[in-house]
C-alpha cells in the first residue's frame, strides 16, 4: 500500500472531532451552578496563565507595560465575568 494513502488509523481528525463532540455532550448536561463554576474557573486559568506567562521584569519601563498590560487583562476578565453572570441568570 502507498505510504500517503488516506486512512482513517493515519489520521486522527475524526478521533478528534468525537473528543470535542463529547466534551460538548458533558457541558449541555451540566446544571446551572456547574455552569457557573466552569465559566469562573475558566476565567481564573486564563489569569493565571496571562500572568505567569507576562512575567516579571526587573527593568522599570518593561516593568511598568507589564502592570498596565495584567491591569488591562484584569479589567477584561471582570467584564467577561459580569456578562457570564447576567447571561446565567437568564438560563
Amino acid at each position: 500500500m502507498y505510504k500517503n494513502s488516506f486512512s482513517y488509523h493515519n489520521n486522527p481528525t475524526p478521533i478528534r472531532f468525537f473528543n470535542i463532540l463529547f466534551l460538548l455532550v458533558i457541558i449541555l448536561m451540566l446544571g446551572k451552578a456547574e455552569i457557573l463554576v466552569v465559566i469562573f474557573a475558566l476565567l481564573l486559568t486564563f489569569y493565571l496563565v496571562i500572568s505567569l506567562g507576562a512575567g516579571k521584569k526587573r527593568k522599570s519601563s518593561q516593568s511598568r507595560e507589564i502592570a498596565n498590560y495584567l491591569f488591562g487583562v484584569r479589567v477584561l476578565i471582570i467584564i467577561i465575568a459580569i456578562v457570564a453572570l447576567i447571561l446565567w441568570f437568564f438560563l
